[in-house]
């Protein structure tokens, strides 16, 4: 659970922009010239909410392939920088086309590519299982681990710090029966 001062913070926050490879998924690639990447469908859904809530949300990643590009259509992510290697850049050209200032934005990473990109917004985030070097850094250390639960912990921390998030989740918990 995120410390009150960081609840604060949160609330604010306009703008996430997520690594892909061990964040998003758990960074283990099943025949790799496919693609294949391992993605949390819960992750999937926290995401899609909170795209229905406004939250604006990008992906930065080192590589880009198909299915990147395909996973960020299925869940309205329409803010793409794929095959960069300067992930800062690709970061401030994010906030450039959203609009969104630097302390309005969260980056959320898991190796050491994604430092200068963390630094390049106001707040950063990092899985359970990411680099030390990450977590030293790192504004929030989630509990969740890459591609197993980081992405919803980041959406429900923040839409709940926004005060959203129950009456997103409301019509489906129907009359709170199972």
């Amino acid at each position: 659970m995120p410390s009150p001062e960081l609840v604060g913070r949160l609330s604010r926050l306009r703008l996430v922009v997520f690594d892909v490879d061990g964040v998003l998924t758990d960074g283990t690639l099943v025949g790799a010239e496919q693609g294949g990447r391992r993605w949390d469908v819960r992750d999937g859904f926290g995401l899609w909410l909170a795209g229905q809530s406004g939250l604006a949300l990008a992906l930065c990643s080192g590589k880009d392939h198909p299915e990147i590009r395909a996973r960020a259509e299925q869940l309205g992510i329409r803010h793409l920088r794929l095959g960069r290697r300067d992930k800062a850049a690709a970061v401030r050209e994010i906030l450039a086309e959203t609009g969104v200032e630097p302390e309005d934005a969260l980056f959320v990473g898991d190796d050491l590519f994604d430092l200068p990109a963390m630094a390049a917004v106001g707040l950063s985030a990092t899985p359970a299982d990411a680099r030390p070097e990450l977590r030293a850094r790192a504004d929030w250390r989630l509990e969740a681990a890459g591609g197993r639960g980081a992405a919803r912990e980041i959406v429900e921390g923040i839409l709940s710090a926004r005060g959203e998030w129950e009456a997103l989740i409301a019509p489906y918990l129907g009359d709170g029966h199972v």
